[in-house]
Order: structure tokens, then sequence, then C-alpha cells
């Protein structure tokens, strides 16, 4: 990936994203749970790490991107390590919870499943989530067509040899929130096919800003979004067989 497009899309991850992290997390622990060791995959600038730290007391953000590390969010209970979780050499059997918010798609590999089961401990829960913008109202405003992603916001591992990881839980749900215009154009810079095509309609410095003042004005928007994740059970052991057997 071209380093200057990631310096460009952490510097707009880095000053907004909408807080739905969250939203999706309360959904999976219903009820208060502190996990002790949590490894978040894929965690960018590091907004999907700030958001398990009422879930757990150490968390290691793993990040691929150098660029978005610079600007991940700090904090005493957050460790960044800029690394594969294919290459890295994390501890096994170590991690109770590890997350993949909006990673999983492209990391997915049956050596980074393998990867998942050493480094798990017993019992350990292993969360895919992600949530999809509806950004198509402003897109269809701004008059600007894209080209067809391939990205799928449902990736999980149902097509990898998963012998020990037990689905416990699907979940799909509709949300909505408010956002600033700046939020709103954070969020569109954010996103490269979306950035790109802005940045040819509208080549002139300031250009873009003027034409969106002149569609939306200052006001606040609605976005609409679908949140979902599958939720696994880690289960190495087999089970053990009654003595009668």
């Amino acid at each position: 990936m071209n380093d200057l497009y990631n310096t460009s899309t952490a510097k707009h991850y880095q000053a907004y994203r909408p807080s739905l992290h969250q939203n999706i997390l309360k959904s999976v622990f219903r009820k208060s749970k502190i996990f002790d060791q949590v490894l978040d995959v894929g965690c960018g600038v590091g907004h999907s790490s700030v958001a398990l730290l009422e879930y757990g007391r150490n968390i290691t953000g793993l990040e691929i991107s150098a660029a978005m590390l610079e600007k991940a969010k700090t904090h005493k209970n957050i460790q960044y390590i800029c690394g594969s979780l294919t290459q890295y050499p994390l501890p096994s059997s170590h991690y109770d919870l590890i997350t993949f918010a909006g990673s999983l798609f492209y990391a997915k590999s049956q050596a980074l499943l393998n990867e998942v089961m050493r480094i798990s401990k017993e019992e350990a829960i292993i969360l895919v989530y992600d949530f999809q913008l509806d950004l198509s109202p402003i897109l269809s405003k701004l008059n600007l067509i894209l080209p067809e992603s391939n990205y799928e916001h449902d990736t999980d591992f149902s097509d990898l040899q998963a012998s020990f990881l037990h689905l416990r839980e699907t979940y799909v749900s509709p949300t909505s929130f408010i956002c600033s215009p700046s939020e709103i154009i954070h969020v569109l810079f954010a996103e490269k096919p979306i950035a790109s095509a802005i940045n040819q309609k509208y080549p002139k410095s300031g250009e873009f800003q003027y034409h969106w003042n002149q569609l939306f004005g200052e006001e606040d928007l609605k976005l609409r979004a679908e949140l979902n994740y599958n939720k696994y059970l880690v289960l190495k052991r087999p089970k053990s067989q009654s003595p009668n057997h």
C-alpha cells in the first residue's frame, strides 16, 4: 500500500471516526467482563484499541502500517506493535480476547488462523466485527461515481479449517448517528476511492469545500450504518471421553 496514501488516510482516521466500536462492543459484552490480555489485530490509528480499554487490562494493538501507528492514540494500558500476525512472534497461549475490527478481510488466511490458535488461551473469545457506513446519499449529491468495491464487511472464518473455533453469536443491526460537516469530510477522505474521486473532480485548492458548502451548508447530517459481528469461542482441547467409552 502506498505510503503517501497511508499518511493521508491516517490523518483523516485520527481526526475522526464514528464511535461505533463502542456500540458493537457493548452489544457483545452485555455484562461487565474484564479480559487480562487483549489483542487488537489491524488496530489502525487506535480507535478500536481505545474502545477495548473498558473490557481489558492490557491491550496490544497490532498494525502493519507504520504511518497509521504514528497517529495512534496512546494510553498507559495500550502497547502498539508494527507488524503482521503471521510474522510477529507473539507469545503462545497468551490472549483471552482477540479482535478484528474491519481488518479480517485484508489479513484472512489459513496461516493467520493457525496463529490465532497458537496465541489464544483455551476458551478465549475471538471477535470479528465491522460497520458499513451508508454514504450513498452524500456521494449521489456530490455526483461522485466510484469503482465497484470487492470489500466484504461480513468476512468471517467459515471457509477455513477452524475446528477449534466455535461460533457462538452472529449479530447484524442498523444504526444512525449525527455528524458535523467537518467530521463527514474526514470520513470521506479516509476512504481511498472516495478521496481519489473527490481530488479528480475538484483538483483546485478549496474547490471541494466551496462545492460542499453550496450543497450542504453548515448543518449536521445524519448518517446510517450497519453493525455486524461474529463471536467465536476457542476450544483447543478435545472433549474428554467418558470412562465407559
